[in-house]
């Protein structure tokens, strides 16, 4: 995890980081290097990352903000060999920049950030 860390520092990736699209690059930035909680809860949560569709509440997943701009895409979620597609997730982001308010299966949290993976099942 150091070499990971020290990586994600000096931008070094054999890929680009994206959501699996050429308009859905991203920029990383290592904020923290600790142990992530799992975030109890049944109420909706300021969450800072992607969210994966299928995780979030039948009726009421999301907290609607007319100052947001939601996009939902569809996104790589694991390749085989060649890097071809094996898997699709769909997911939920802000593409302005605020964060989202959700009410999901799992999210965690990291000092003051709250985040979902999107390779859990």
């Amino acid at each position: 995890l150091k070499e990971l860390a020290g990586r994600l520092k000096e931008h070094c990736f054999t890929y680009s980081i994206s959501l699996g699209l050429s308009g859905l690059l991203a920029d990383t930035e290592l904020v923290c290097f600790e142990e992530a909680e799992q975030a109890e809860s049944n109420d909706y949560q300021e969450i800072d990352s992607a969210v994966a569709i299928h995780t979030l509440h039948p009726n009421d997943g999301i907290r609607i903000d007319p100052e947001i701009q939601y996009t939902r895409e569809r996104y790589v979620k694991r390749f085989g060999e060649n890097r071809i597609p094996l898997d699709y997730e769909d997911v939920l982001f802000s593409s302005n920049g605020k964060k989202i308010q959700v009410k999901c299966n799992k999210v965690y949290k990291m000092k003051e950030y709250v985040f979902a993976f999107l390779n859990e099942p």
